[in-house]
């Protein structure tokens, strides 16, 4: 993910549409990430219209709402979808499992539907590094997030819009399964 500014590559990324998928659960954490999304987004000069918040009960259950926005077919373009959410680490790997199956799911996501997922959940261990991660000024990840979006949803505009005619391959060569050289 970006930490610092990101160049402006192009207007697409301001003209885009954007959609913020955030867990009600630990929600003062998630809504501080949530509202520095949507002041970058702002300062960025995407408008109010081309983002869609959507909430869900809990982490475990974005895959399922981020596969939907992703690849539903009565839907704008999407550029790209910015998950938020906020796992406290507890006594057991609960909270291991749940990450880790979000994370493989928002992967999976990506790739078969093409839209970038801005993975924001965090696993944290404790309120003082949620505070830090999720409220403060220096260190928000929503503005990290947010900032991650804008600059993917450039890229791959300008991937599906070169005009060199230089575009990716979707062939498989023989050999490609076994991780063969040609």
């Amino acid at each position: 993910m970006l930490k610092s500014t990101i160049a402006d590559t192009g207007r697409h990324f301001r003209e885009g549409h954007y959609i913020i998928v955030a867990s009600q659960y630990n929600v003062t954490y998630v809504d501080s990430m949530l509202l520095a999304v949507q002041r970058v987004m702002g300062e960025s000069g995407v408008a109010r219209r081309q983002l869609k918040t959507v909430r869900v009960p809990g982490v475990f259950e974005m895959p399922a709402v981020v596969s939907e926005l992703a690849s539903g077919t009565d839907r704008k373009a999407v550029d790209a979808i910015i998950a938020l959410g906020v796992v406290f680490q507890g006594e057991t790997r609960h909270a291991d499992h749940i990450v880790s199956a979000v994370t493989h799911a928002f992967a999976t996501i990506q790739l078969t539907s093409r839209v970038p997922v801005v993975h924001e959940v965090l696993q944290l261990d404790s309120t003082e590094q949620a505070e830090k991660r999720c409220m403060s000024v220096e260190f928000n990840r929503g503005e990290e997030a947010a900032r991650t979006a804008l600059a993917i949803a450039s890229v791959m505009y300008s991937i599906r819009n070169d005009s060199s005619g230089v575009k990716p391959s979707r062939r498989r060569q023989v050999g490609d399964e076994l991780g063969n050289a040609r």
